[in-house]
């Protein structure tokens, strides 16, 4: 078992407000943005963001399809964002 005082903190990726959800799938880490209504996209071997990218409002619970596409759940506009990562 991991001693956690001997755990800490590698990076802190600056995401939009209030951060309701991440994903990461081939590199790339995923973050719901709820309260800047955003979707924040990392690159997982860098950690730099590579795209900021405007979705319905209260973005949340965002999930990797199989063919790579990414889908966000709109919870304030009650619809599914998609997105393609790259």
């Amino acid at each position: 078992m991991l001693d956690a005082d001997s755990l800490q903190t590698l990076a802190t990726l600056e995401t939009g407000a209030a951060p309701a959800g991440l994903a990461v799938r081939d590199g790339t880490l995923a973050s719901a943005d709820r309260d800047a209504n955003q979707v924040s996209i990392f690159d997982t071997s860098t950690l730099e963001l590579r795209h900021r990218i405007v979705v319905g409002e209260r973005p949340y619970g965002p999930g990797f399809g199989p063919d790579g596409r990414l889908f966000v759940a709109n919870v304030g506009t009650n619809n599914v964002t998609v997105i393609d990562p790259e």
